[in-house]
């Protein structure tokens, strides 16, 4: 009775969790001992980790389990995003999601695929009520892959509460999952704002960091003279052992024996997700590959979770005397603790007269540019900052025309409309062209485009260097497998695909002029098709028709004869 009292308190409040003593409300999900890869509130690529992740000693098929009694609630099946997951409310209140897993229960496997050929559709989203697909505690559900974008195999866990679908800590319930190792604290980062300086700088100041009975400090001697206002930031990860990076589930920050900042890993909502974008030093992640955490709340950080003390959104004032004693406090979920310390010392240095540039795009408003060619629409609350806009024309002859627009180390958090005039366009091909970007990594993405009247039109949300292709290229199939040999000793054709520009968009596969399931791999370039559905005769022959399209409407067919032995 007082277990169950204490469960309802943890339903109506989720930070309360995160103040008591764990309990043990679901079992682990797989069959071997607890090594995760990836902890909860991690920031990923424009997006905050909902989950854990379970490592699964590099390979697929582990067995997976209802971690509590409940019911399947919702199957979904998609190319990218989870791959294959699957949603389990539970009669305690709340909801476990398992996701990238390679198959399901033979039972559930055959429902789902009976649906996916009742609607010709391999995606799938299907919801249960709750007297349909009933479990008990420990009952197998299926087994661990690495479908839709996982970068490799494991198995994603989430736990959500069941009335909000607000997504939960996992670690902030017992899960036997051994940690006695303290956060690494690498290097810490001072930002100067209008009026502030650090050593008669404005440009961020950042110091490594060396470790003493149990306190961080600054490794260089250099002091630190600073003055006006100045915001914080560190770069600070968890280990539970020798290998992998994890978030940090506490840090407070106190200047003078001052709260200033404090967050919390707990909960969020997905709504809040991309506000990640804000949570960290942004350049830093795309120059160097570092997540250094922001103590400071930029003007269009929206994000209501995590944050559990913030005065005056992190922005502190250095007078040009005294002296301020900075204290950072990390801690991860099971308590383990590391500390990092320096002090600032305040005075003014003249510096040389600045160009005072006046901020042109604003949070707050919609913005426009317009250039020769060029037409960009910033909408309101897309920006985190007010920032002075830069655009830049790069001319490599009448055919390779570049926009720069803006930073590409600024993030977006809504989405600009960018609208590109080619200097010249084979009007044969008019519907074939599209707006592409540079990536940092150099690669080339390639953005959905429509005509506006003798613009090229698309949506972004990232600034870079943009410009306009031609992509007159089909697919290409690639014969492997069985197909390459004409005949086929197994249950399964595979076909491997590539594209050079827009993506492959759809893709059909007909067996004996039947629509057949196809199963798409992005990340590997394969599709695959398993033969059993149609109940082969062996030593018969099938016909087998494949057809793929790009974005931009390029199409190849291929046609084989296929021999089951």
């Amino acid at each position: 009775m007082i277990i169950r009292i204490f469960i309802l308190c943890l339903l109506a409040s989720t930070s309360m969790l995160s103040q008591t003593q764990k309990i043990r409300l679901f079992d682990n999900p797989l069959n071997i001992p607890v090594s995760l890869s990836g902890t909860f509130g991690e920031v990923r690529t424009s997006h905050f980790h909902s989950g854990v992740d379970f490592r699964t000693q590099s390979t697929e098929g582990f067995p997976l389990f209802s971690g509590e009694a409940g019911y399947i609630s919702r199957i979904k099946i998609e190319t990218g995003g989870y791959g294959k997951a699957l949603y389990i409310n539970h009669n305690n209140g709340y909801t476990s999601v398992y996701a990238h897993m390679r198959s399901f229960t033979s039972a559930i496997d055959s429902l789902l695929k009976k649906k996916q050929y009742e609607k010709q559709s391999y995606s799938l989203d299907l919801s249960f009520n709750k007297g349909e697909l009933v479990l008990k505690k420990r009952d197998l559900i299926g087994y661990s892959g690495n479908s839709g974008s996982s970068g490799g195999p494991h198995l994603h866990y989430e736990i959500r509460n069941s009335q909000t679908q607000k997504v939960i800590n996992p670690l902030l319930f017992e899960f036997n999952v051994q940690d006695n190792t303290a956060p690494l604290v690498m290097e810490f980062f001072i930002y100067p704002q209008k009026g502030g300086q650090v050593n008669g700088s404005i440009e961020k100041y950042r110091s490594s960091v060396s470790l003493s009975s149990n306190m961080y400090s600054a490794s260089n001697n250099d002091s630190i003279y600073a003055s006006g206002t100045l915001c914080f930031g560190v770069e600070a990860f968890d280990r539970m052992g020798p290998s992998f990076k994890y978030g940090v589930y506490k840090i407070q920050l106190r200047i003078n024996d001052s709260i200033i900042y404090a967050h919390q890993l707990d909960s969020f909502d997905f709504s809040e997700s991309r506000y990640s974008n804000a949570f960290i030093d942004y350049e830093e992640l795309v120059f160097n590959n570092k997540e250094v955490l922001l103590q400071y709340i930029k003007g269009n950080n929206k994000l209501s979770a995590f944050y559990t003390s913030v005065v005056n959104n992190g922005f502190y004032n250095i007078k040009d005397t005294g002296t301020y004693k900075v204290n950072y406090l990390f801690e991860d979920e099971h308590g383990n603790q590391s500390k990092l310390e320096y002090k600032i010392y305040g005075k003014a240095i003249r510096l040389a007269p600045l160009e005072i540039k006046t901020d042109s795009f604003y949070y707050a408003h919609d913005n426009h540019y317009k250039s020769k060619n060029v037409k960009i629409m910033v909408p309101k609350n897309a920006l985190y900052n007010d920032i002075a806009f830069q655009y830049e024309r790069i001319d490599s002859g009448s055919l390779n025309i570049y926009h720069k627009i803006h930073q590409a180390t600024v993030p977006l958090h809504k989405s600009i409309s960018i609208s590109i005039m080619p200097a010249q366009i084979n009007e044969a091909y008019k519907n074939k062209y599209l707006i592409f970007r540079i990536n940092e990594k150099g690669k080339t993405e390639a953005y959905k485009s429509a005509w506006k009247a003798n613009y090229l039109h698309c949506q972004s949300r990232s600034f870079g260097i943009y410009g306009i292709k031609l992509d007159t290229i089909a697919p290409e199939i690639v014969e492997a497998n069985c197909i390459s040999k004409g005949q086929c000793a197994g249950d399964t054709l595979f076909f491997t695909v590539k594209d050079n520009l827009s993506g492959i968009a759809n893709y059909t596969l007909y067996v004996n002029n039947k629509w057949a399931l196809l199963e798409y791999d992005p990340k590997n370039q394969l599709m695959y098709h398993v033969l059993d559905y149609f109940n082969y005769s062996k030593n018969s022959t099938i016909d087998v028709n494949i057809i793929l399209s790009d974005g931009v409407g390029n199409e190849n067919k291929k046609d084989f004869k296929i021999k089951i032995k």
